[in-house]
């Protein structure tokens, strides 16, 4: 017989699996409702990154996105195909990159932002503030944990 724990466990993860694909799946439909489809929520986010923290190193880029460098590189590479964001080589190191972004990346981010806010009001909607202050601080613990 399975234990309490075990069967929590298992429930959690597969919440949080059907959470994650479904506010993906939220994602997507909206900034294809917005003529932004093109956009993976990934790309979003490093985009707001860049926006919150300036220019940023590739390295620095995979570190705050929790990805390897080599998948960095790829996004990096459709970000700039798409003219979202620009190189500049570094002054102080010339094999070095800092990536920052374009007009172009501003104006996508403010929509995707946008599309943000909508999905957020969804997930939220129903919870008090402190339901989801509580919701994000377990959810950031339990991402600290690995």
């Amino acid at each position: 017989m399975k234990s309490l724990c075990s069967i929590c466990s298992i429930d959690m993860a597969i919440t949080i699996s059907q959470l994650n694909k479904t506010l993906t799946r939220e994602i997507k439909k909206e900034c294809k409702r917005n003529k932004i489809a093109d956009l993976h929520p990934t790309q979003g986010k490093a985009l707001f990154l860049l926006k919150e923290k300036g220019c940023l190193r590739l390295s620095d880029l995979a570190n705050e996105l929790s990805l390897t460098k080599p998948t960095v590189t790829v996004l990096v590479k459709k970000l700039e195909t798409e003219d979202y964001i620009t190189r500049k080589t570094c002054s102080d190191d010339k094999r070095c990159n800092r990536i920052e972004l374009t007009d172009t990346g501003k104006e996508i981010l403010n929509t995707f932002l946008e599309v943000g806010d909508k999905i957020n009001r969804q997930l939220f909607q129903g919870l008090s503030k402190e339901e989801k202050i509580n919701c994000i601080d377990t959810l950031q613990k339990m991402i600290d944990n690995y």
